[in-house]
C-alpha cells in the first residue's frame, strides 16, 4: 500500500498474531524476553525478519510504536502497542503524527531563524526575488511549501510533506 493509506494497525496485527500463534498470548511471549532490550530500528527490522513477519512499513510501524520519539523501542513499549485495542491504537497513532508535525515545526521555525531571522524576511525575500508588489506573496502553497522546505535545506517525503502542510492549511 502507498505511504497515503498505510494503516499500522495491519502491521500491529501481524506482530501480535506472531506472538500469539508462537507463544500462546502476549502474556506468554513478553516473559520469553529480556525485559530491558530495545530495539532501534534497524534492530527491530532485523527482528521482524528473523520471525518471518511481513509488514507493510517497518519505518512507520517503528514510529507508530515509538511514541515519544526516543528512537528506540523497548520490548514494554512493543508489547503495550500490540495489546492497545483498535480505538487506543488509532488515538495513538493521531498522537504520533500530532508529535511529528509538532517536530516538524520546530525544525522549521529554527531553520527559518537562523536562515532568515524571521517569516516575515524570507517572505520579503521571495517577494522581492518575484518582483511582487508588497501585498504579493499572502498565500503560500504547497509547491512554495516544498521549495521553503528544499532552501531550509529540510527533507521530508511526500507524505510529511503532505501533512504538514494540510496542518498549517487548516
Amino acid at each position: 500500500p502507498s505511504e497515503d493509506t498505510y494503516d499500522p494497525n495491519v502491521d500491529v496485527k501481524a506482530v501480535a498474531e506472531y506472538f500469539k500463534d508462537k507463544y500462546g498470548d502476549l502474556e506468554n511471549a513478553l516473559k520469553e524476553f529480556d525485559p530491558d532490550s530495545e530495539f532501534d530500528l534497524c534492530t527491530f527490522e532485523a527482528a521482524l525478519r528473523k520471525w518471518g513477519v511481513k509488514v507493510d512499513n517497518v519505518v512507520e510501524l517503528f514510529g507508530h510504536i515509538d511514541l515519544d520519539w526516543s528512537g528506540t523501542v523497548s520490548m514494554h513499549e512493543l508489547f503495550r502497542v500490540l495489546e492497545l485495542p483498535m480505538q487506543e491504537a488509532k488515538l495513538r497513532e493521531d498522537q504520533r503524527l500530532k508529535n511529528e508535525v509538532n517536530r516538524i515545526y520546530e525544525q522549521i521555525a529554527n531553520c527559518i531563524r537562523n536562515q532568515f531571522g524571521t517569516i516575515h524576511n524570507y517572505f520579503e525575500k521571495e517577494r522581492l526575488k518575484q518582483g511582487a508588489a508588497p501585498e504579493g506573496l499572502k498565500n503560500l502553497s504547497r509547491a512554495k511549501f516544498g521549495q521553503l522546505m528544499r532552501t531550509l535545506g529540510i527533507e521530508l517525503d511526500a507524505t510529511r510533506t503532505q501533512r504538514v502542510f494540510s496542518d498549517i492549511d487548516k
